[in-house]
């Protein structure tokens, strides 16, 4: 016969493990300063935006070069940028939503992003009761001065964004529209759309997500030599390739190889031959790992790199730098981190939410970085095979816990409940609130059995 200290032990035992995989998700997870002397959270990074540039401290790691960061969940955006010195050099949460960032072919020190507001029916000629207005603005990370290169309202709010716009030349962008599934060019002093394909002329309505509300999710765009245009369907799981003169070059369609298919893809780049391409890094977000693929001599695509680590979840952007280190922006990781060609994470800044991160100086994202088999990084990234089974340095046991609790549960039900809970709730924080909840009731349902008390009726007439 069990004794009832020996359940009591055993259920303070259970409640205090609980807490400390609680505690435990919170420190690798949260937004506190990820192990480094940096206060690299969000109070501590938005506090130093209050001050003048000369008394700013440094609030991440110093690296060469400054390092833009967007991000956005609903309707809460927020652009940084990281002097050299590890100083704030930039902010601002003025628009709803960031998405890409670019450097822009007007500075130094100048980027080029889209942003989104939501607005009222009436606004900007959308006669909708709830519209957005999605736009392309330049910022002067040394002035703070901004302004609309170009801008459109479309009726709704939600998956009309644009997600990503490239230079095509100094005058025209090549933009990503999720609304209409189409890619288009526009010239930036006209105003004027010059070319656009449209997905439909392609695809079947049936492929993909709901059609028309977010059917192709077209979110990046990248132009390339001769006049192509790469760009991401993400409901597709594809990579396409479009010319814009003769259409879809389907023998360059990219969906995967061997088992590592594609799964909601973001933010694919291109390395070009010169660069030991072709080859297209791009952040496989419902996988939760980086992968790279190398077009072979046969005309097919090969897996040519794979990095992940337990803490990585819906990554939304990688950027191959010249020293072929690769640049992530964990989104749901909270993080933004440098990962070198061994696997090592040796750089890092905590980012809730964020989108994409550029390295000013090392050109547009990972044109101006080898392409892995270049580089010699073939075979060293960390395999989800290696990272399951705690290869990785630093994993501690309530991060491998958490990393086996996201891939035991569909990637939607993640990803989602990471989109709709506050920044400090994450699934197996939930997970773990419940069970002492339970846990709790549970004792306390046992001792009172143990107690000299007893539930009856109001209705109960005994003596």
């Amino acid at each position: 016969m069990v004794s009832r200290t020996a359940v009591r032990m055993l259920f303070l035992a259970a409640v205090l493990l609980l807490g400390a995989v609680l505690v435990g998700t919170n420190v690798v997870g949260g937004s506190g300063s990820d192990g480094d002397e940096y206060p690299a959270s969000y109070g501590a990074i938005q506090r130093q935006a209050d001050l003048p540039m000369a008394e700013r401290e440094p609030v991440v790691p110093p690296r060469n070069g400054t390092t833009v960061v967007s991000s956005h969940l609903n309707a809460e955006g927020e652009l940084f940028a990281f002097a050299p010195n590890g100083t704030l050099l930039y902010y601002d949460d003025a628009n709803d939503g960031y998405w890409d960032v670019d450097p822009s072919p007007h500075g130094d020190r100048t980027v080029t992003y889209t942003a989104a507001d939501r607005i009222g029916g009436g606004s900007f000629n959308c006669r909708n009761p709830v519209c957005i207005r999605v736009k392309i603005e330049e910022a002067n990370l040394t002035t703070g001065e901004t302004s609309v290169l170009f801008s459109r309202a479309y009726p709704g709010y939600r998956d009309h964004e644009w997600h990503d716009a490239d230079w095509v030349n100094d005058t025209h962008l090549a933009v990503a529209g999720i609304y209409k599934d189409r890619i288009f060019v526009v010239n930036a002093t006209s105003g004027l759309i010059e070319w656009q394909w449209e997905a439909q002329s392609h695809y079947d309505l049936s492929e993909g997500g709901a059609y028309p509300q977010d059917w192709t999710h077209l979110n990046d765009v990248e132009p390339l030599e001769r006049g192509r245009i790469m760009a991401s369907l993400r409901r597709m799981d594809e990579v396409v390739f479009v010319d814009r003169e003769g259409g879809l070059q389907e023998d360059w369609t990219l969906e995967g190889a061997g088992n590592l298919t594609l799964q909601g893809q973001h933010n694919p780049d291109y390395i070009p031959a010169e660069a030991g391409g072709p080859a297209v890094l791009v952040a496989d977000s419902d996988g939760d790992r980086i992968l790279e693929f190398q077009r072979s001599d046969d005309a097919s695509w090969e897996r040519s790199w794979v990095w992940q680590d337990t803490r990585l979840q819906w990554p939304r952007d990688a950027d191959r730098l010249p020293n072929g280190n690769t640049l992530v922006a964990d989104t749901h990781g909270n993080r933004v981190i440098e990962v070198n060609e061994t696997g090592a994470v040796v750089w890092r800044v905590g980012i809730g939410t964020a989108y994409e991160a550029e390295r000013l100086g090392t050109g547009d994202e990972s044109t101006g970085g080898p392409a892995a088999a270049a580089a010699d990084l073939d075979g060293r990234g960390v395999d989800a095979e290696q990272t399951a089974n705690g290869s990785q340095s630093g994993d501690g046991p309530a991060s491998r816990l958490l990393f086996e609790v996201r891939n035991a549960l569909p990637p939607l039900l993640v990803n989602g409940w990471a989109v709709v809970a506050p920044k400090w709730l994450s699934l197996l924080d939930l997970f773990v609130l419940v069970s002492l909840l339970g846990l709790a009731t549970l004792w306390a349902v046992v001792e009172f059995r143990w107690s000299d008390y007893y539930l009856r009726s109001p209705l109960d007439r005994r003596e």
